[in-house]
Order: structure tokens, then sequence, then C-alpha cells
């Protein structure tokens, strides 16, 4: 992971993130932000600075549980991601409603971390570089690619955790 050549972009997010932040722990991310609704040129800028990367960990920020308003994913988004992978790997992150992947059906690599509070973030980043291992299964029926008891288990590769001292025995 060390060699690799790594951005993150967070989607729905004004500025830097607790998410962007921890990766940057890891290794050396070059950090992205762009609004939910992206402009052609936007979207444009975006392929030609991220589809060069080996990797590109996409953070999806600001979404609700209304169906009616795509679980606050946007269709400009969701289009960008899916042209974005076809150039590089592409991890989506959704910190958000487990209901909205019914709008990420053609994603190859995905994590539903369920909220955005910054310890969700943070736990997100350090699982992704293997901290500990994920074990995680849907609880719900989001679409027919993600159904209730979908999931995948992943090993911890025991790399440097971030966290308090009362989690490691220290009092």
């Amino acid at each position: 992971i060390d060699t690799l050549e790594i951005a993150s972009l967070s989607i729905g997010a004004a500025g830097i993130t607790p998410f962007q932040k921890s990766l940057s722990r890891y290794a050396d991310v070059e950090h992205y932000q762009s609004p939910k609704d992206m402009a052609t040129d936007q979207q444009q800028r975006l392929l030609r600075s991220l589809g060069d990367k080996e990797l590109v960990l996409v953070g999806l920020h600001g979404m609700n549980h209304k169906m009616g308003e795509n679980y606050g994913l946007s269709a400009s988004a969701i289009q960008f991601l899916e042209k974005l992978q076809e150039k590089t790997s592409v991890v989506w992150v959704v910190f958000g409603n487990p209901y909205s992947l019914v709008n990420c059906k053609n994603a190859k690599s995905l994590l539903e971390a369920y909220d955005e509070d910054p310890i969700t973030q943070e736990m997100a980043a350090q699982g992704i570089f293997g901290s500990f291992g994920f074990r995680g299964l849907l609880p719900v029926t989001a679409s027919k690619e993600y159904a209730f008891g979908d999931g995948d288990y992943s090993p911890a590769l025991h790399r440097l955790g971030f966290g308090l001292p009362e989690e490691s025995g220290l009092h």
C-alpha cells in the first residue's frame, strides 16, 4: 500500500473529512472534495485528476433517509463514479442509509458504513487499511445486488490502529 498512488474523494462534504484525515495516517493520499451534484466540466476535471491513480477511496456524505431523494445521492455523482471505476480501482464508502445501496448497483468495491459521524469515518479508514477485519452482513435488502445477509469478511492485517488507550487495556 505504501507504494500505491492513492487518492480520496469526498462527495457531499465541503472540506476535508475525518475519513480523509484518517486515511492520511496510513498512506500519502491526495484528497479531493466535490458537491453532490457534479457538473459535466467538474466530472471531466476529476476524471483527469483521479483516473490515473491506482486506487480512489470515495466517501459519500450528507445522505438522508428519503427514498424520493435517492437517499441524498445524486445521479451525476453515481454516473461519475461509474465512469471513474472504468479507469481505476474505486472503493465506494457509503456513510448513510443501507437502502441507498439501490443506487450503487454498479459499484465494484463497496463499504456500507451506515453513519457519517467522525468515529465511524475513522473506523472505516482503519478497516480499509487492515487495522481490523470487517465482519459485516447487510441487515436489510436494498436491491437484488444488495440483499439481506449479503456481505463479506476480511481478515485483519494487524496494522497500527488508532483509538483510546482503554481500548488497548491501558487504564
